[in-house]
């Protein structure tokens, strides 16, 4: 003697869809707001570090990739003897 056949087994084992399973259903749900927040947060954070490696100007399309070079130009020793790097600086 078996007891009263429930609805889900009645239908061949069918366990439910995607909006039965409540573990399933909240990583569905929450997964646009996680994508939203990683492209707002990481695709500025991706530009930063790809201008801060290039010579990106303003009003120039062309983005050509320089390395660390732009790192080292502040603490290269000028050329010039004077105080502030420009012949035509005076003291």
């Amino acid at each position: 003697m078996s007891g009263p056949v429930r609805p889900a087994e009645a239908g061949g084992g069918d366990h439910g869809g995607i909006f039965d399973r409540e573990g399933a259903l909240s990583k569905l749900l929450i997964a646009p707001a996680v994508i939203y927040i990683a492209a707002m947060i990481g695709a500025p954070f991706v530009l930063a570090i790809l201008y801060s490696l290039s010579d990106a100007t303003t009003g120039d399309p062309g983005l050509r990739l320089v390395g660390l070079r732009n790192f080292g130009r502040p603490f290269r020793i000028p050329s010039s003897a004077s105080p502030c790097g420009t012949p035509s600086c005076s003291r």
